[in-house]
């Protein structure tokens, strides 16, 4: 992996990493999950432990903490509620123990003074990272105890000097002092070493004279100004043109991305080339929700960097697959985390706004609601099983009318799911309170006017029935 982190999970700007992708049944327990990939990989399953990749402030992406034994027996589906409840899919990193520590134990156990770093090493003749694998770190071990093992790794002999830094994210590569303990150094568990050997003054001129970075800390900073630009000939010959991609340096000058385009499209110069600049954009999507929350279509599309939401909502309009009621129906575009909305966009909002790691839907705001009185009152409804922990599903908003009984609310949530009468008899309606720990007060009688109860902003409807992806749906996996 040629870049910041372990792996690039899902920015399309750049190549995506090699990962094994596994869809298995929510309702699998940890122990059969276990079992299937020690299988595959053909190790055994005690050899194997799995970590959860952790999405953390600084919008980088590591191991965070074992899936504890413990959970052996547990479903895969109360796992990923516990762990990763704020991720729509589990990434992991699979752990392979070669040897065991003594006995039958295999892993390490106390986590409390032990950190499980990661190493990678620069060369800089290669201009290259090569991963080599993690270690197991004291706490209170000071960084440069360490240095035998780097070199041991890279074969070289045990006193070669070296510089050693820590990947922090990517504008933060800082040096680490060999004499301070990795606690004093701030490192928790997923934490990056970088390593390169100690260059002479004139192995540094070498470097600098052909062109290359020959520090870990410049050539991060390389890696932040590349960026892929497709080429493509404006007009349409009746000899085609060659189309490419190419991966350039921001602070290139005209001169220098020519003569690379040249070299790529094998184009002899004198060669006549003018440039058309498009706005660099976001690959992204979203999932628009026809007039049942059971219809889902997936739309991919470029964001400007600058645009607003006003502009999603152009693109989204302008698919073939989208149909409106009438030509003047508002939309309305929301971020959902762990099947629960947590936001819902203005027109006007820059998208810059917008989560990292966001799920967005866009959908018809419902009629019932365009016309709500001021005695209606919206509320969000979410799906779960049993316990209010256990969601699933797509959220929604929905309108409480004001004097309407349970009995006719019921038809429109019905209408709103898409589920038939028979489907529908299998749904509990409940109040379900902000607090998580608190019980759900279902709601039985048809006779409720809903609209009496006091609701606090904090409350949600929510429906308890089956999650179909225990049968019919599975989950990703990436490890």
């Amino acid at each position: 992996h040629q870049g910041f982190d372990l792996a690039n999970f899902d920015d399309r700007q750049y190549p995506l990493s090699d990962v094994y992708v596994y869809r298995i049944l929510k309702s699998d327990t940890y122990r059969s999950f276990k079992e299937f990939v020690s299988r595959n990989f053909n190790i055994p399953p005690e050899q194997v432990r799995f970590w959860i990749f952790k999405n953390r402030q600084n919008k980088t992406i590591r191991p965070d903490a074992p899936i504890s034994e413990s959970y052996i027996d547990t479903s895969i589906g109360e796992i990923h509620a516990k762990m990763t409840s704020r991720q729509n899919e589990m990434k992991l990193y699979m752990e392979v123990a070669e040897i065991p520590l003594s006995g039958l134990t295999w892993f390490p156990a106390n986590h409390i003074m032990v950190l499980m770093v990661f190493i990678k090493y620069f060369d800089p003749d290669k201009q290259a990272f090569e991963g080599l694998g993690h270690l197991y770190v004291q706490k209170i071990g000071k960084v440069g105890d360490i240095t035998r093992v780097l070199c041991e790794k890279k074969n070289f002999s045990p006193d070669t000097p070296l510089k050693i830094y820590e990947e922090i994210k990517p504008n933060m590569i800082e040096e680490m002092k060999l004499e301070s303990t990795f606690q004093q150094s701030e490192f928790q568990d997923g934490d990056i070493i970088c390593f390169q050997k100690v260059l002479t003054e004139k192995e540094i001129q070498e470097h600098t004279t052909s062109g290359r970075y020959w520090d870990i800390p410049h050539f991060y900073e390389s890696l932040t100004l590349r960026i892929v630009v497709s080429f493509k000939p404006k007009l349409k010959d009746l000899v085609p043109k060659p189309e490419f991609d190419l991966v350039l340096n921001k602070k290139w000058t005209y001169d220098q991305t020519l003569s690379e385009m040249l070299l790529t499209a094998y184009l002899s110069p004198p060669v006549h080339i003018l440039f058309y600049e498009l706005e660099m954009k976001e690959l992204t999507k979203v999932y628009w929700l026809g007039s049942t929350v059971k219809n889902e279509i997936v739309i991919y599309f470029r964001l400007p960097n600058n645009g607003i939401i006003n502009d999603i909502i152009k693109v989204i309009l302008k698919n073939e697959k989208v149909t409106l009621s009438s030509p003047n129906s508002r939309i309305r575009l929301f971020e959902v985390y762990h099947n629960k909305i947590q936001k819902e966009y203005t027109e006007t909002e820059p998208i810059e706004r917008i989560h990292e790691y966001a799920t967005l839907y866009a959908e018809e705001i419902p009629q019932d609601e365009v016309y709500a009185d001021q005695n209606d009152r919206t509320i969000q409804v979410y799906h779960f099983t049993i316990n209010p922990i256990r969601i699933h599903g797509i959220p929604f908003k929905f309108v409480i009318k004001n004097g309407e009984t349970l009995e006719n609310t019921k038809v429109r949530l019905r209408h709103r799911l898409g589920m038939s009468k028979i489907e529908f008899l299998k749904v509990k309606i409940a109040i379900v309170p902000g607090t998580s720990y608190a019980k759900p007060e279902y709601l039985e009688d048809d006779d409720i006017i809903l609209s009496e109860k006091k609701l606090s902003n904090e409350e949600c409807l929510g429906l308890d029935h089956l999650d179909k992806s225990l049968t019919e749906k599975v989950i990703f996996i990436r490890g």
